[in-house]
């Protein structure tokens, strides 16, 4: 489990949903920023340059797409600041509105 979370955004948990992530996020400082190419959306940390992108589960599996990113509906992608790139795929577990 470690591996699979390694590029997790830090001070989140693994069993959130797409709601309650958000709303930490917000919490952390996070703002959206914009839409994203393929269906997502990026948000920004502005005090840290912290940035995340949550997608969506691509529609068709292309061979070298990371397992993570068709387990669940969404998806998220981290990085620490705009210097380096993007990390895994993390995903997002689906829940019910009340997560």
């Amino acid at each position: 489990m470690q591996e699979l979370f390694r590029d997790a955004v830090p001070n989140t948990q693994p069993d959130w949903g797409f709601n309650r992530l958000t709303r930490e996020l917000r919490e952390q400082g996070y703002l959206f920023k914009e839409p994203t190419s393929s269906p997502g959306q990026l948000f920004v940390n502005p005090r840290t340059q912290e940035e995340l992108r949550i997608m969506q589960r691509p529609q068709t599996r292309n061979r070298n797409d990371a397992p993570q990113k068709h387990l669940y509906e969404r998806y998220y992608r981290y990085r620490r600041s705009i210097n380096d790139q993007f990390g895994s795929a993390i995903p997002i577990l689906d829940k019910p509105n009340a997560d």
